[in-house]
């Protein structure tokens, strides 16, 4: 099992680091909810709509991120 994973270290690299990006994700979506909390409770339309855009684009990345953990994983694994 060492030498296999010695064998692919870039691909361990970037496994872990695709991990722990999408770990801490997780962490900024509750930022996330608490900004639109406030931006809803003092009724501005416009910090609304800017941060509604903000999440679309962030969930996205994020998903990008997660693909890439899983499919490096799975490349270690085979």
């Amino acid at each position: 099992m060492i030498r296999y994973l010695k064998q692919y270290k870039f691909l361990l690299f970037l496994t872990i680091l695709f991990t722990a990006i999408s770990s801490l994700s997780y962490v900024f979506i509750a930022i996330l909810l608490q900004q639109v909390m406030d931006i809803v409770d003092m009724g501005d339309m416009d910090g609304f709509i800017r941060i509604l855009l903000f999440s679309l684009a962030y969930f996205a990345l994020m998903g990008v991120f997660m693909y890439l953990q899983s499919l490096f994983s799975k490349k270690i694994c085979l």
